[in-house]
């Protein structure tokens, strides 16, 4: 399998559009289950994105962004909507995919690890499963440039559980000093803002996650 990983800060505010992509080959065994993780110096958790939570998946619950989903078995590609639904100790990223292939896949996001695990996924051979997360103000995650690059990675679980493929990929945040419109830069840096991850706790953008407590906030 590969990873691919691609990340823009807004221009007007600290919000990250961020893509990824996990690609197979219809010969390998379906994965059963796929966790995302990403550098917590790189990104870090929007509290603002909590005005587009809905604990409960609806039609009316806002859209944080989109899925594409690829197929041997199927010619066409198929394409879904992303939600941010769960609860406060849960939060999950849900993936809906309508007709003809009405298909729920569901996400548990892991705050302190900046991760999010997709399990039971359906044992049908995905040659690429794209996830894209919208920017702006209340997107998911957010930056403050401190460190531009990091390395993100991705840990696959076959269908049988007896096989786990781990890969990872390098990206750095365009719009972001030092990042080209390609996502490659110079390696990480500091500006002499804070973004750091030490055993439990996780601090990016001024906001410090420890359990599940949550300080340097403005109000």
């Amino acid at each position: 399998p590969s990873f691919s990983v691609s990340a823009k800060k807004d221009s007007a505010d600290k919000g990250v559009a961020l893509t990824t992509n996990v690609t197979e080959t219809s010969a390998m065994a379906p994965s059963q289950s796929v966790a995302l993780s990403f550098p917590t110096a790189v990104l870090g958790p929007n509290l603002a994105s909590l005005g587009n939570f809905c604990a409960t998946y609806s039609s009316s619950c806002p859209q944080v962004g989109s899925v594409t989903a690829q197929s041997s078995l199927y010619p066409a590609a198929l394409t879904g909507k992303a939600y941010f639904t769960g609860s406060s100790t849960g939060p999950m990223l849900t993936l809906v995919f309508p007709a003809p292939f009405p298909l729920t896949l569901t996400g548990t996001i892991n705050l302190l690890t900046n991760s999010a695990t997709f399990s039971g996924l359906p044992d049908i051979p995905l040659t690429s499963l794209a996830v894209t997360l919208n920017g702006g103000s209340k997107a998911l995650f957010d930056t403050d440039c401190a460190t531009p690059s990091g390395t993100a990675t991705a840990r696959l679980v076959d269908q049988n559980g007896d096989a786990t493929r781990n890969v990872s990929a390098h990206f750095g945040v365009v719009g972001c000093p030092g990042v080209s419109s390609s996502g490659s830069g110079a390696g990480p840096t500091t500006n002499g803002a804070s973004a750091t991850s030490a055993g439990p706790t996780a601090t990016a953008s001024g906001t410090q996650l420890a359990g599940r407590s949550v300080t340097g906030l403005a109000s």
